[in-house]
């Protein structure tokens, strides 16, 4: 599905070049995080689902269009064919089976490793890998709610809801 930067540019009020800016930046990140600098979108800036941040800081209403920009953009790019991180046979610590991740990461005390094209997400903490069936989901991003003693992972999908690892299906591996 090619991303039709002129309809997007309309819909968000962002010329062609800011869009092209955010997906340059968008597939960079592997679509669930972009750096940026763009005059048109606040200067220099950050996003991920549920994080914004631009130069131009006490613009709010900005942060908000550069939000859905990026947010409609992050849908989109998550359904082209994935495009793999490739990571060393050492720093492998998922199945051997499952290929190259679509998003690796960690928080504080776990590490996950999502695969896209086979609809598990693995999640490894006290040396212990869990694998969960994603369901219908395809994550852009992920999380933590620090609230808990250890943390909660918090995976954020293509729709923009938020799901946690209790919302996945085991898979006895």
């Amino acid at each position: 599905m090619a991303i039709n930067y002129d309809q997007i540019a309309e819909k968000h009020g962002f010329s062609r070049a800011a869009v092209e800016a955010i997906t340059r930046a968008l597939k960079q990140g592997n679509g669930n995080q972009a750096q940026f600098n763009h005059p048109e979108l606040g200067g220099m800036g950050q996003w991920q689902p549920n994080m914004i941040m631009i130069g131009d800081a006490f613009n709010h209403t900005l942060k908000v269009r550069v939000d859905a920009l990026c947010t409609d953009l992050a849908g989109l790019i998550s359904q082209e064919p994935t495009h793999p991180i490739h990571t060393s046979q050492q720093n492998r610590w998922w199945p051997q089976d499952f290929g190259e991740p679509t998003m690796v990461g960690s928080q504080n005390e776990a590490r996950y490793a999502y695969f896209r094209l086979k609809n598990r997400l693995v999640i490894q903490q006290n040396r212990k890998n869990r694998i969960y069936d994603v369901g219908q989901h395809v994550l852009v991003g992920s999380s933590q709610q620090q609230q808990q003693a250890h943390g909660l992972l918090i995976f954020h999908t293509q729709s923009g809801q938020i799901v946690t690892e209790a919302d996945f299906e085991p898979v006895n591996s």
